[in-house]
């Protein structure tokens, strides 16, 4: 199956938003020991949209919030409405538009699929740190980045995107074979050093 790699997840029986709730327990212990902004999340295509539902989750809760965020291949549109969710469907090595469908029932069940903390790209996302998202031409899940980062902007959040040509779904994790996914981890580390300096010097 193409969704070999999260069935496991999506078939937990802690369901949305259950992991939701850990990574907030997560972060509230970690700012018990560090400054919100010696903080920032990273987090690759399930977890990418997991990482954006975290500060959307922080920023309504009143809690720091950290000095940057990273997604790689962010999954944040679990209704899968990307032309590229089609158009990529033969062409992405992770998932094609059937399978979108599957992932959204093993995680939410029958809940509403464009709920914002699950879908964040239908969220307000006025307030979130900067962040980086890295993306793969050939991936279904282009438009989830694009239209992510198009939104984060016009709200002004301070958003890069780069669209890598050439890789396949969450190359990074094959930094020791493509190097591109050294030059994005390479990039990301950069921009926390960057965006972790700034925040500190405020």
């Amino acid at each position: 199956s193409t969704l070999f790699p999260y069935t496991t997840l999506f078939r937990s029986p802690y369901s949305f938003p259950a992991g939701l709730e850990d990574a907030i327990a997560a972060y509230r212990g970690l700012l018990q020991d560090h400054a919100p902004h010696e903080l920032v999340v990273a987090g690759d295509s399930a977890g990418g949209g997991l990482s954006v539902a975290l500060l959307l989750s922080l920023r309504e809760r009143d809690i720091p919030l950290p000095a940057a965020a990273a997604l790689f291949s962010p999954f944040v549109d679990l209704a899968a409405t990307g032309e590229s969710a089609r158009t990529n469907s033969s062409r992405c090595a992770m998932f094609t538009s059937e399978s979108f469908g599957r992932a959204a029932q093993y995680y939410l069940g029958d809940r509403d699929r464009c709920a914002p903390l699950a879908s964040p790209l239908y969220a307000d996302l006025q307030g979130l740190p900067p962040l980086l998202i890295h993306v793969g031409t050939d991936e279904t899940l282009l438009d989830d980045s694009r239209r992510l980062a198009e939104r984060a902007q016009r709200a002004g959040v301070k958003t890069q995107l780069k669209v890598w040509p050439a890789v396949p779904h969450v190359w990074q994790l094959f930094q020791r074979w493509i190097p591109e996914g050294r030059s994005s981890l390479r990039e990301a580390g950069m921009f926390f050093a960057r965006e972790v300096g700034t925040a500190g010097a405020r």
